[in-house]
């Protein structure tokens, strides 16, 4: 046990000694973007416009994570015998931030529209089809895996009905699903959150940074920061439908930062 804490105790000397590595930063940076890209990005679906009105609200403009993580992530060198992949970290920071956006986004169309429709496959289909033509511009929000109406869910018209929208499965809702115009409903403005450290993450609206500000712990751990500045406000013609029950979401502060929602 002595030469294993001794062995433990040399290795977590070398890693606190070892330089960040430039080429693991940008393998984590290029796993945010390219997850980012990956799929459907609701916040991307959303107009994004560069002057943001009076009417917009923006309390809490920042999108933010500010977590530890092992140094293991970020070194070139292997030591304590840890795999530690930085597209793993890159993956579950973007994966947050997609959530953080649709959180956002949904808080936004719920207060355009308080009433509820039946929460049913059935409804569903009977609203896209009085859209006509115009259901190509619209976006359904569901739960993953449906609503409560299991049977109509996953029924041949229902999938019909899918396919002449764009659908979306959120891990934000819960026994409710949201259906709008994506060209009116809102609009949104986006970018890298400005700060001393971080650097914008590519074409993304996300911005990096990564530090070794970290302090006491039993083992060495680096900082790693992004934030992204995302505002949303209702558009110019809202049309809002909203099926089943609305639930609350509550948000934690965002990570030390009081500008910022924390996003995961």
């Amino acid at each position: 046990m002595e030469e294993i804490e001794k062995w433990d105790h040399l290795e977590d000397a070398g890693l606190a000694e070892e330089p960040i590595s430039a080429d693991r930063v940008e393998a984590l940076a290029n796993a945010i973007r390219e997850t980012m890209d990956t799929g459907q990005r609701l916040a991307a679906l959303i107009p994004d416009v560069s002057d943001v009105p009076e009417l917009a609200d923006e309390s809490v403009p920042i999108l933010g994570m500010n977590f530890r993580v092992p140094k293991n992530y970020l070194v070139d060198k292997m030591f304590n015998q840890t795999y530690a992949d930085p597209k793993d970290l890159g993956e579950i920071i973007a994966r947050g931030f997609a959530d953080g956006e649709e959180r956002k986004i949904i808080d936004e169309l719920r207060s355009l529209q308080g009433g509820l429709l039946d929460p049913s496959a059935q409804a569903i289909i009977d609203r896209i089809n009085t859209l006509e033509d115009e259901a190509q511009h619209y976006i359904l929000l569901t739960p993953y895996g449906g609503l409560m109406d299991i049977g109509g869910w996953y029924s041949a018209e229902f999938r019909d009905a899918l396919a002449r929208v764009t659908h979306i499965e959120s891990a934000v809702l819960d026994r409710e699903a949201i259906l709008f115009d994506r060209r009116t409903t809102l609009a949104s403005s986006r970018g890298p959150e400005e700060k001393e450290g971080l650097t914008p993450v590519g074409e993304t609206s996300i911005a990096l940074g990564v530090f070794e500000d970290v302090l006491g712990g039993d083992q060495p751990q680096v900082r790693v920061e992004t934030g992204e500045y995302f505002v949303v406000w209702p558009g110019e013609a809202p049309r809002v439908f909203r099926f089943g029950v609305a639930q609350t979401v509550e948000q934690e502060p965002g990570g030390g930062n009081p500008d910022a929602d924390s996003v995961g």
